[in-house]
């Protein structure tokens, strides 16, 4: 093989191994955007929507207390169902999201399904009791917070049962961003594993060419300085 082939061939895989790092570092760097688009588009809002979901229990606790506490003040006694009210759509506007956002994680979508269900169904059955409790006391004056309590006090259970569901979606979207992470550091090691591989193929491949190469120019010098002294 000639000098030239030679220089080329090495010339060559430098450029190959250069071509090669960069395809990779490209794909490498194009996937992990992708997974943070999916990240920033998808599952932050999803975990934005469950932790909301959790304020709005501890809320509705809050208007709860407000309206007994009231009982005499009809006035913000409304104000305070008015609030309710409005959280409430909010709650299952919420519900109606994380179900649509479920089959985007097919390892926990049933989990995410049955705590969404088990938590509508607790929630309707306290909504629907603290609403016909607010009318008893709006109806009739006498009732004292005390007494207001008690007849809240069987539909406790129902928001227990909803908040904790509520725990239960933030623990699986918890795991699920978790995992997310682990998979993007394993990829991310992966990459510099393989980028390293080829790097230092590529340079023991070309210091083999080069050594040729070298050893090519040395003997060929040897050879016309051997020529020329003869002459």
């Amino acid at each position: 093989m000639t000098i030239t082939k030679k220089l080329i061939i090495g010339f060559g895989i430098a450029v190959l191994t250069a071509a090669l790092i960069g395809s990779i570092g490209f794909l490498s760097i194009s996937g992990q955007v992708k997974a943070m688009n999916v990240v920033m588009d998808g599952d932050i809002p999803f975990i934005s929507e469950v932790n909301e979901l959790k304020i709005e229990a501890l809320m509705h606790r809050r208007f709860e207390k407000d309206f007994l506490l009231n009982i005499g003040k009809p006035d913000k006694q409304k104000g305070y169902l008015a609030k309710f009210k409005k959280s409430s759509a909010r709650v299952k506007e919420i519900f109606t999201l994380i179900e649509q956002a479920a089959p985007n994680y097919e390892s926990r979508e049933s989990e995410l399904i049955a705590s969404v269900k088990t938590a509508r169904v607790g929630y309707q059955k306290y909504y629907d009791g603290l609403k016909g409790v607010a009318g008893k006391v709006l109806g009739d004056p006498s009732i004292t917070p005390q007494e207001g309590n008690k007849l809240v006090k069987p539909f406790k259970n129902n928001i227990y049962e909803f908040e904790n569901n509520v725990n239960t979606l933030l623990k699986v979207s918890d795991e699920i961003m978790k995992a997310k992470a682990i998979r993007s550091a394993k990829t991310g090691k992966s990459t510099v594993a393989l980028i390293v591989t080829v790097l230092i193929l590529g340079i023991a491949v070309t210091s083999v060419f080069g050594y040729f190469i070298t050893t090519g120019i040395k003997n060929g010098l040897a050879l016309l300085t051997t020529h020329m002294g003869e002459v």
